[in-house]
């Protein structure tokens, strides 16, 4: 197993040379000074954007799930679809009672 050493010695003193500084006559300062600020969302936008891609998110994930396996899934889970049915009505409810929660604490 011969390696040749020297290129890899020589591409690292390569990379850990210092360049010399380049100056620019404050074109950076006066570039980064005309750039307008960051915007940051209020709190009710920033909370409505995420329930909106959340829920679009899981629409997307929900719409790749075959109809006929969901039968199969209840027998096999021993559930039935009142079952099924109140465990959404729950989460969804719980979901709700969340987001209201976080969008009265901002």
């Amino acid at each position: 197993m011969n390696q040749d050493h020297t290129s890899v010695d020589t591409i690292t003193a390569h990379l850990r040379k210092t360049e010399p500084f380049l100056t620019d006559n404050p074109f950076t300062t006066t570039v980064m000074a005309q750039l307008p600020c960051t915007r940051k969302l209020p709190g009710r936008k920033k909370n409505t954007l995420l329930l909106a891609v959340t829920t679009l998110g899981s629409a997307i994930a929900a719409s790749q799930i075959p109809v006929t396996f969901v039968p199969d899934l209840l027998d096999t889970a021993a559930a039935d679809w009142s079952t099924l049915l109140g465990t959404g009505v729950m989460l969804a409810y719980s979901t709700a009672i969340a987001a209201i929660w976080a969008a009265r604490r901002q």
